[in-house]
């Protein structure tokens, strides 16, 4: 199967606040289903619930990767401030990326949507 994008009619939303993502549940919701190995971690259910409890001092970068009008993938992000042995650093990164087994973009194509999504970081400014 292959599968091409028309890049003039692609581009990513970016979400910045949690309450603005509702519009969008029923899309998550099938973009989840369509998700190869997709884990409890990806769904939105959890992201509102890990971000009501753990979602202070980080900002919040869901990206929705739209073709034609219609969501292809989501990307949650977020920028937090991590410690290394050289000090600490704002990194860009999933949220609570620690906490399962898998991380990817949510819908059937992650490497489109991860390409869409890595074309907005790189014009937008970088807070990370």
């Amino acid at each position: 199967m292959e599968f091409r994008i028309e890049l003039a009619m692609a581009h990513i939303i970016e979400i910045n606040d949690i309450t603005q993502l509702e519009p969008y549940r029923l899309a998550w919701t099938r973009l989840l289903l369509e998700t190869p190995n997709a884990s409890f971690f990806q769904t939105l259910d959890w992201l509102e619930i890990y971000w009501k409890y753990y979602g202070k001092g980080q900002r919040f970068r869901v990206l929705i990767a739209v073709v034609d009008g219609i969501p292809l993938g989501i990307m949650p992000l977020c920028v937090r401030r991590e410690s290394y042995r050289i000090g600490t650093l704002r990194v860009l990164t999933y949220p609570l990326h620690d906490w399962g087994t898998y991380f990817g973009p949510i819908g059937a194509q992650p490497a489109a949507t991860l390409l869409l999504a890595m074309r907005h970081l790189q014009s937008t400014e970088r807070d990370w």
